[in-house]
């Protein structure tokens, strides 16, 4: 990757985010604030240094712990006592694997954004593409039960990452990065749908309250040349990771380009980190 310059902020405290206290809002970028990688080899590399900074166990414990809001005051009405019941569902305690989860989550998108490359094309349209050199980047896997805590650990461990970072770099100008995105996977193995649906994502990722990339995918004709579309948008807006929910439902046929073997071709060419959520079947 190509190495860039940039003011670094300080921290008195390392260990808290370089984010914290700027709220994060749904199809919103955040300017990127960077902090200095304690690697000297991914130094000057705006999509690792604009991470929010891995936090050690004792702070994922806490931050994993959510405890009842409301605590019950004997003086209430019995109707309100009953609203409140429902908030029992937000509580959480903090289980051995949330720990992992975080620190995979972040070696996963280090290592996506270790092997790409700026590419200046013809019509001066920058794109970040997959170094063809580098192995393929690997993404997580979160497999339990119904009831096992994998949705609420994902949407705690998100809470922490802007999913767009807003960069101006030299001799670049505006550029922006969708750190991850969140998709469903599609019964009978229906790559029309998944594609499109992908599209949707990244439509609700830059805030666009209109159609912009999802139909863009559904113009193309056949499924390649949809698969075509969504790589040179990863490539446009350098994704990082693509997490996909109830993986259970795909097939994982190494012959189909109806299965998963598809994105593993599609993440051995740009580097996107493919992350699995779902049952153990």
């Amino acid at each position: 990757m190509r190495k860039f310059k940039y003011t670094y902020i300080k921290q008195k405290d390392p260990s808290v985010s370089q984010y914290e206290g700027i709220q994060f809002c749904p199809g919103i970028a955040v300017d990127a604030v960077y902090v200095k990688s304690f690697n000297e080899y991914d130094r000057g590399n705006p999509f690792i240094e604009a991470l929010p900074i891995f936090r050690n166990e004792e702070q994922i414990k806490q931050d994993y712990t959510i405890k009842v809001i409301n605590k019950t005051d004997s003086n209430k009405s019995l109707f309100e006592k009953t609203l409140e019941i429902p908030l029992l569902n937000q509580v959480r305690f903090s289980l051995p694997f949330y720990a992992s989860l975080e620190s995979e989550t972040y070696k996963c998108l280090v290592n996506s954004y270790r092997n790409r490359e700026f590419l200046n094309a013809v019509d001066h349209e920058y794109a970040v593409i997959g170094n063809s050199l580098d192995a393929a980047s690997v993404g997580f896997n979160l497999l339990g039960g119904s009831g096992s805590g994998k949705s609420s650990a994902l949407k705690i461990l998100l809470s922490r990452y802007p999913q767009v970072i807003n960069h101006h770099l030299e001799d670049i100008g505006e550029f922006k990065q969708i750190v991850y995105l969140v998709v469903n996977a599609v019964p009978n193995d229906n790559f029309n749908a998944f594609y499109i649906s992908l599209g949707h994502a990244i439509d609700k990722a830059l805030g666009f309250g209109e159609q912009v990339y999802e139909k863009e995918i559904q113009k193309q004709r056949g499924l390649g040349q949809k698969a075509e579309m969504v790589q040179c948008l990863i490539e446009k807006f350098s994704v990082g990771m693509i997490i996909i929910d109830e993986i259970q439902m795909m097939s994982f046929s190494t012959s189909s380009d109806r299965s998963y073997t598809s994105l593993a071709r599609m993440a051995n060419i740009t580097k996107v980190a493919i992350s699995t959520v779902g049952l153990p079947e």
